[in-house]
Parts: C-alpha cells; sequence; structure tokens
C-alpha cells in the first residue's frame, strides 16, 4: 500500500474539521485567479529528520494549491544545499538559510538549512514567509498572500478616536498590521471625520463619555453597517492590584441591540489561565479565574482577561433582531461587582451564584451587524503575543461584519485539541489515574485471558478421522 500511495494521489481525510483538506473558500480564490502565481519552495534536501514530516506535510498542501489553481499556480521546489543556482535565488527572493538543532546518535551539532515560501508574480510583486514554524496556519497564510497580492479593491476599518480608546499605533499594534493586510485600516475623529466609507466601525473600549451629537452620528450609521464594539466598564490596574470604573457610555449604544455591558468582572472557576507571580529569586504559577479561556460552539478558544459580563435584555419582536452568544463561560462563571472587586490571583474566589455567563454576543437586526465583547484589553499586544488565538478571533468578527468572510472557513480550522473542562476535582483525579493504572490493567486481563484460553485448547486431544 506504501509503494502504490507513492503513484495513486488519493486522501481521505477523517478529521472534524476537514484541517488536511483545502477549503472551499481557498478553492474559490483559486479559481478565480486572472494571474499566474509561482509558489517558490525553499527546502533541504539533506533536511534534520526532527522536520522532514512537517516539510512533506509542506509540500502535500502546495501540491494541492497547484492542482486547484489549475495552471494559474505554478509550484517551484527548490533545494539549496545543493544547487548553487537554487541558492542564489532563494537569496534573490529573501529566504534565508537558517541554523537547525540536530540531535542524533548522542551528539548535538548545528545545521544549516532552508524552509521558506516565496510568492511572485512575475518581476514586480512578492510576498514572502522566510521560514515555515509550523503547518498549523500555513492554509491561511498562503491564501492570505494570494489575495492580498490579487485583490485591488479593499474595505475600510476605521477606529473611533478621542474617547480613550486603544492606540491602533502602540496598543494594538499587531492587530493594525494583520488589518492592514486585508483593508484600508484609518482612525475617525467624529467632531472632524465621518463614517460614509467605513464597512466596519471598531470602537475599541471608549473609557470617556461619547458625546451626544457623535452617539447620534454612531447609531445612524449602524442602521445600515457593522460595528465591533469592546466594552471597558471596569478599569484594572495589574501594579496595584485595584480596579476602579470609567466614564464609558457605549451601553447607549448597544441597548439599540438589547445589550447591556455590566459594572462587573467575571471569572470562571473551571475554564482559566494560569499567571506567574515572584517572590525575591522564586517564582510560583496560580490559576486566575479572571483570565477566562472561552469556548465558542465550534470548539475555538480566546483567552479574556478581566471581562465585563453582557447582559441580553427582553426581545420584544425576535423577527427583527437575531441575537447569538458567541462566548460564554462554563457554569461556574461567577461575578465581582464593583464595589467588591479584588483582581488579587492570591485571593479565595467565592463559590456562590455560579452560572454561564455571556462575555460576547454577535447581533444581526435589519441591515446592519454588531459584535459586542466585554473585554478590550484582550486585542492589545501583550494579549495578542502570547494567545495568537485571540487575534485570530477579531480577524474572524471583523471579516463577519465586513461581510468579507472569504478567509473566515480558512483561519477557523481549529488544529489545537479543545481543553479539557472538567465537572470537579474528583472527576479529573478519575480519569488521569484510569489512563495511568486502568488501561494497562484492563490490557494486561486481556493478555492473561488469552494466554489461558491458548492453555486451555492445547490440552484438548485432536482424533484423527482416518
Amino acid at each position: 500500500m506504501n509503494l502504490w500511495g507513492n503513484i495513486l494521489s488519493a486522501r481521505i481525510d477523517l478529521t472534524s474539521g476537514q484541517i488536511y483538506t483545502l477549503s472551499l473558500s481557498t478553492k474559490n480564490i483559486l479559481q478565480n485567479l486572472n494571474k499566474k502565481i509561482e509558489l517558490n519552495f525553499f527546502v533541504s534536501k539533506d533536511i534534520p529528520a526532527q522536520i522532514a514530516s512537517q516539510a512533506q506535510d509542506i509540500k502535500d498542501l502546495l501540491y494541492d494549491y497547484e492542482k486547484y489553481g489549475k495552471g494559474n499556480i505554478v509550484l517551484n521546489i527548490f533545494y539549496p544545499d545543493k544547487s548553487e543556482e537554487a541558492k542564489t535565488k532563494s537569496e534573490q527572493l529573501g529566504i534565508p538559510p537558517l541554523q537547525f538543532n540536530v540531535v542524533a546518535q548522542d551528539e548535538f551539532k548545528v545545521k544549516q538549512g532552508w524552509l521558506g515560501l516565496a510568492l511572485t508574480i512575475g518581476d514586480n510583486q512578492q510576498e514572502t514567509i522566510p521560514y515555515i514554524q509550523t503547518t498549523e496556519n500555513l492554509e491561511y497564510q498562503v491564501s492570505s498572500l494570494i489575495l492580498q497580492m490579487t485583490n485591488e479593491n479593499k474595505k475600510q476599518v476605521s477606529f473611533l478616536t478621542g474617547y480613550g480608546e486603544k492606540s491602533l499605533f502602540s496598543e494594538i499594534s499587531y492587530l493594525n498590521q494583520e488589518l492592514n493586510k486585508h483593508y484600508e485600516v484609518n482612525q475617525v475623529n467624529l467632531d472632524e471625520d465621518n463614517l460614509e466609507d467605513a464597512s466596519v466601525l471598531v470602537i475599541a473600549g471608549s473609557t470617556e463619555n461619547i458625546s451626544e451629537k457623535n452617539l447620534e452620528k454612531i447609531k445612524n450609521y449602524l442602521n445600515n453597517n457593522s460595528a465591533l464594539i469592546l466594552g471597558k466598564q471596569i478599569e484594572v490596574n495589574t501594579q496595584f492590584l485595584t480596579a476602579t470604573s470609567t466614564q464609558s457610555n457605549l451601553n447607549d449604544i448597544i441597548s439599540d441591540y438589547n445589550l447591556k455591558f455590566e459594572d462587573n468582572l467575571v471569572y470562571d472557576l473551571k475554564s482559566h489561565q494560569t499567571v506567574t507571580l515572584g517572590q525575591g529569586s522564586m517564582n510560583f504559577i496560580l490559576p486566575y479565574p479572571f483570565w477566562i479561556t472561552a469556548l465558542d460552539n465550534a470548539n475555538n478558544t480566546t483567552v479574556l482577561p478581566w471581562s465585563n459580563e453582557i447582559n441580553i435584555l427582553n426581545i420584544i419582536d425576535s423577527s427583527e433582531i437575531y441575537i447569538t452568544p458567541i462566548f460564554q463561560t462554563t457554569d461556574a462563571g461567577g461575578i465581582q461587582i464593583l464595589s467588591d472587586i479584588n483582581i488579587n490571583p492570591q485571593q479565595k474566589f467565592s463559590g456562590e451564584n455560579l452560572k454561564t455567563r455571556t462575555l460576547a454576543a454577535s447581533v444581526e437586526k435589519n441591515n446592519s451587524r454588531l459584535v459586542a465583547i466585554g473585554n478590550s484589553d484582550f486585542i492589545s499586544d501583550v494579549f495578542t503575543q502570547n494567545f495568537p488565538e485571540n487575534l485570530n478571533f477579531v480577524l474572524n468578527k471583523i471579516e463577519w461584519l465586513a461581510q468579507d468572510e472569504i478567509l473566515l472557513a480558512i483561519r477557523s480550522k481549529n488544529l489545537n485539541a479543545p481543553p479539557l473542562i472538567f465537572k470537579n476535582q474528583a472527576n479529573k483525579n478519575f480519569i488521569k489515574y484510569f489512563n495511568i493504572i486502568g488501561m494497562p490493567i484492563i490490557i494486561a486481563l486481556f493478555g492473561i485471558g488469552w494466554l489461558m484460553r491458548r492453555k486451555k485448547i492445547s490440552k484438548k486431544v485432536y482424533i484423527s478421522n482416518k
């Protein structure tokens, strides 16, 4: 079968998200190409064994691009360690040699190699991935670059400024950088600018009171457009471990969509991150329920630190408004109200009044779309660097709001196993020790039973019919 597998080209993808098959969005991008694009893959012929399987996965993916490109995608594979011509071309296209750590035959050594990709259109357009660290999001990277090189009409994403929002150029620069690949991104001050050209308005955590005149501008804009609104009802000071109320009046906007940001902070006793605390030269790790690991219906995760609860108000006419919770806590979600907030990781969190609490919701109303999230810190650079899933989530939502969902299905492919959430510690311990002790015992009992069966058969007396 292995020998025939090298000749026949076939694949059965049994994963739930079809993560080893090109998505429909990628196929649509490739089928609508009107330019010829070259995929130049630079890889070492003598690649270290530790990444050989990764190199093969990359080749398999790129072969699929060539197949579905139907002549508009040309795949070239170069081996710079075997050809001076290929080495020169890698230098011209900006694919540098890398240093790989190789462990073999009880010896550690450093070896030079290549594992990069360059996309070119003629001699003028070029995009590179100098080092392919992982194949987990490679399809999104390649399809995104192809779309970036061929898309001539970009929609506009406008960030509100002037009311204490996060800065595009310092606090959320990583998000700004990613958005600029596919959109025209700008900041708008409603005292001077208008929203006529904006496809999506983003309000990234206003902490000050928006004037009545500008609130009216935003509401008028939302009659036929879309917005991403990130709440900031509580300001957290991590240095002094304090929390204070902001002057945000974003509830005046989202109340028209039957939503409300509550003046509280939500924690989750079952699904959360840990934080590292230091005392002198000693560091120790503590669970921190205020940094919630939130799951959506597709088991995609996002880390939401110090979030406000979103209250879904009563809907009078459900035929005109559709509200969908995006992220919720587990059934162990609790809150601390403004007058009693303590963000110290070493505190004992209350187990009273626990229930599922909404942290993010999407709304469709007439001709507009809105996404409200009770958190603006999760898109800051420090969190998007440490939790890439946060960046993916907000990019997905902006694409949905812009009704520009061609890349959404690709980025949403979940290559990571969803986190395990246990009902209680006893349940967790049972599964843990069953895996360690129970499974070996089951296998041993099966083996003993099999040996006893063989021994019993061997004692039978067989009589010939002759």
